[in-house]
Parts: C-alpha cells; structure tokens; sequence
C-alpha cells in the first residue's frame, strides 16, 4: 500500500531482498572468502582467510564487514536552509552505527558525491564536516568521488544539487562475537596457531628468499619461482602452510559447535534485558512523509515557519545525526556482553528490532522512550496513524540493545534508557 510520502515501505522491503538474495550467490565468487552474514544483519560480514605473500596479513583470517547507506532526502533540508556542514554527521552515522550493530568496529569509509555543477564552497562545507564526523568516529576517509552529473541531478532551488552516498569497512572487535562461526579464533587457538602453525613464512625461509633475491638479483619472476619451490618444501612437513590452513578449518569447525561457539552464549532467550540510546532527531529517515506533512500545512515555505520559540521546522530537521559507534565501542570496553544490537532507522523500531530477535520472541517494553515533541507535532499535522509514524519515524530510539545482565546507564555519557525485556510472543 502506497504511503501518504509516496513510498510504499513493504515493497522497499521486497526491493532489498531482491538485491541481497542476488548479493548472496556471490559470496560463493572468492573460494577464501567464507560469508558469515544472515538475513536481518545490519552489514555483510566475512572472513578472509590469509595467503602467504599474497595477504597483508600473512596467514591470519580477517574478518570484515562492509555496509553502503546515503543520506537520502535530507540533502533537500541542506538545500533550504543554505547549510551543509552537518550532513557529514548524517552518512556516517549510517554507515558506522550499522557496522557497529553486528560489532565491526569502522575504519575505512569512501563517498561518492552526484553532483548537477560544482559549486566549491557547497564541497568545502561537505567534506569539512565529514572531516570532523570522522574524527570523532575514529575513522579514514580512504577514498571517494565526485561526479558531475549535469540535469540527471535535480533539487531544491538554484545551488548545487547533489545525492551523497558512502561504504564503510570494519574489522570484527576482539571482545566480541563472531556471530555462529568462528569465536574469532579466541585467544587460546589464535596463539596456538600463531605459535606453531601460522607461519609457514617462519624467519629461516623468509631469511632464504630475501638473501637469494638480493644476492642474485634475480628477476621478479625467478623469485616467484623460488618462492613457489620453497612452498612445495614445506607443504611436505607437518608445519606446512597447507597444514595450518587445515588447522585453521578444524578450529572453525570446533567453535562452530554449540557446546564452545561463542554465538551460542549470546543467544537471545527470555529474561534478557533490554536498553535504548535516544535519538536527537530524525536521522536520514523518514523526511519524504515529513517534507509532505509540513508542506501541506504551510506550504513552499514551510521550513522558515517556527516549530518553537526557539527553532525552526527546517532546523529540526537538520539536526546532525548522533554517531553510536563510540557510545557502543565505550560500553564493550566497560565489560558490558552485548547479544544484540538494533540500528533504529527506516522501518522504525518494529521492523529494526525484529530483524535481531529470534520469531518466537518479542520486547516487552514496560519503560519507554518519551515520544519527542517534534515527532508528536507531525502526527497531528499530518493525520497519521500511530503505527505508520511507528514505521517511517524512530520515535526517539536511536539504537536498542539486549544484554543478559542489567546495566549501569551511568557508564557513558549519552542518555541511555532501560525500556524492557523479552519475553515469549
């Protein structure tokens, strides 16, 4: 059914699944690659297992995830009021706060900027923002892209018009979960393997290929060659790298049990408690059904009309995002065993929590999260039911987390509120 916005929410829904069931059969592309991302996750998740020479890393598995996101039309709210150097806020917080929901801790984020023309001070304000967005969530910006894109692009009034979008990179936190596979390779079997077995490259052969190569002076192809004789050597001996790699698989195969797998200790089960980070705002969702409603009611120029004595209606929907990827990083270090984490944006609080709870099982929320004035406001100017203010708005929950234990809200310095528990449906 076709929403009051014009955007039909259940059939967003069906488009997602379509890309990410297409997505799905190519995780089978990379024969090193082993995916360890569910239907539901907020980002896709996969272990690369290391080769020697080839990897970085030598021979340990990484474990990545990579999620893509775009501000959406909040760029339009930038547009109005002639300010963008917030909006950087916005896409990350997009991008980290969904790595950091299945706890991948973000490192690495490239944009890519669709521009109608070049206007040098709309860019200097993005990325300055996104600058100071990404010092504060302790990520890079590796890399991006402008593309001027003429009348394909399109907005409000005559300045710059632009859609802007990212990916992230994050690597899989040490203190957490691997999430049904591997515990990580814990501590006990990663310092086996790294002792033993993880090397093949041990300091003797590694030692032999720089001395020839340098001696010799031979050519790139001659020491490939001999890196190759001194491969088939060892995967002769018990300490081989085929060996290792073997090893590494009997681990994942060991953890994957329910009797010592990792995942299986945070599995949600009745009791568990459940706590929510307010929101400051509305995020990057939910602004086609807003932009409607205030229009409607005070036309073109609805976002210079006053919301309070204080704010304007444009202002409030500007508001930065809140970044949750420190908040949620802080509360890890603190001892906190989060189980589950919710990543509350399109598709409201319902549709985010449920993707992380198991079908027999569901929030009793029992304290909530005071609906703010703004999103009450939009419901009355707009008519809308409370359910599909439910699921276009967050309604003041940023991110829902489920823990075993009760919590210290105390621990960080963000509002942070105990709402319930879960029990059975």
């Amino acid at each position: 059914m076709k929403k009051q916005s014009g955007i039909d929410i259940s059939l967003n829904d069906k488009a997602s699944k379509i890309a990410f069931n297409y997505a799905k059969k190519s995780f089978k592309n990379i024969k090193d690659v082993k995916s360890v991302t569910k239907d539901g996750d907020f980002s896709g998740g996969f272990i690369c297992r290391g080769e020697p020479l080839c990897s970085p890393y030598g021979n340990d598995n990484i474990n990545i995830s990579i999620a893509s996101d775009g501000i959406g039309t909040k760029v339009e709210i930038a547009e109005r009021l002639n300010k963008y150097d917030s909006l950087g806020y916005d896409l990350l917080a997009m991008v980290c706060d969904d790595l950091i929901s299945n706890f991948y801790e973000p490192k690495f984020i490239s944009n890519i900027l669709d521009i109608d023309y070049i206007d040098l001070n709309i860019v200097n304000e993005l990325m300055q923002g996104l600058n100071k967005a990404a010092k504060e969530s302790n990520v890079i910006i590796s890399g991006g892209e402008i593309a001027e894109l003429g009348n394909r692009i399109n907005g409000y009034g005559k300045s710059m018009h632009f859609n802007w979008g990212a990916t992230a990179i994050g690597f899989k936190m040490k203190s957490c979960r691997d999430d049904g596979t591997a515990s990580s390779l814990n501590q006990k079997n990663a310092s086996s393997l790294n002792q033993k077995n993880a090397s093949s490259l041990n300091q003797k052969n590694a030692s032999f290929l720089k001395q020839e190569d340098n001696e010799n002076d031979v050519s790139q192809g001659n020491a490939l060659t001999v890196r190759k004789q001194v491969f088939e050597k060892d995967n002769k001996d018990d300490v081989s790298q085929g060996n290792a790699l073997t090893v590494r698989k009997q681990v994942f195969e060991e953890d994957n049990k329910d009797n010592v797998s990792q995942g299986n200790a945070l599995t949600v089960r009745v009791g568990d408690k459940v706590y929510a980070l307010k929101s400051n705002g509305f995020r990057s969702n939910g602004f086609s059904l807003a932009r409607k409603i205030l229009y409607d009611n005070y036309g073109d120029n609805w976002h210079n009309f006053k919301f309070n004595k204080y704010e304007s209606w444009g202002s409030i929907l500007l508001k930065p995002s809140k970044i949750y990827t420190p908040i949620i990083k802080k509360i890890i270090k603190n001892g906190v065993l989060i189980k589950k984490i919710a990543h509350i944006t399109g598709g409201g609080f319902i549709n985010n929590t449920n993707r992380i709870l198991p079908d027999n099982l569901k929030i009793n929320i029992t304290n909530p999260i005071s609906t703010p004035e703004y999103f009450k406001k939009l419901i009355n100017l707009g008519n809308i039911s409370q359910k599909q203010a439910e699921l276009t708005w967050n309604m003041g929950y940023g991110m829902v987390i489920i823990t075993k234990e009760a919590i210290g809200t105390s621990i960080i310095d963000w509002p942070m509120q105990y709402i319930g528990e879960i029990i059975e449906k």
